[in-house]
């Protein structure tokens, strides 16, 4: 009696383990993200700032200048981060490299964001109101 007891018991924690794995959410990141976050997190960020400016540039809300200047800095950022490979000896990157690529991308992020909030301000057109 106690060994059936016990084999039940067996089987009941199997089932809970089974369950509890089955339920486990699946990883949103692939094994090479997981093993280099940092280095994910930068080309992610540099891809796309890459995407926003192409689509400023379809929309009219960068110029040919500014979306040149924005591309500069990502080249920048790019030209970067291999240095640094070079430096460490290996595709990662430390936290302080990770937050010196993080803030050039930051001026860059804010410069693409200011010349499309100027470029929808300098759209609105405003028609004036004429009293009776």
């Amino acid at each position: 009696m106690i060994g059936i007891f016990v084999a039940g018991s067996c089987s009941l924690a199997s089932a809970q383990e089974a369950t509890s794995v089955s339920r486990a959410p699946t990883p949103s990141v692939s094994a090479k993200e997981a093993a280099h976050p940092r280095i994910h997190e930068v080309v992610t960020r540099i891809k796309n700032q890459r995407s926003r400016i192409d689509d400023g540039l379809k929309d009219k809300t960068l110029t040919e200048d500014q979306a040149k200047a924005c591309l500069d800095v990502l080249k920048s950022a790019m030209t970067q981060m291999k240095a640094d490979y070079k430096t460490n000896g290996s595709k990662n990157l430390t936290e302080d490299q990770t937050e010196m690529l993080n803030k050039l991308l930051d001026v860059n992020s804010s410069t693409l964001h200011e010349e499309k909030q100027e470029a929808a301000q300098a759209t609105v057109v405003v028609t004036p109101v004429v009293s009776q």
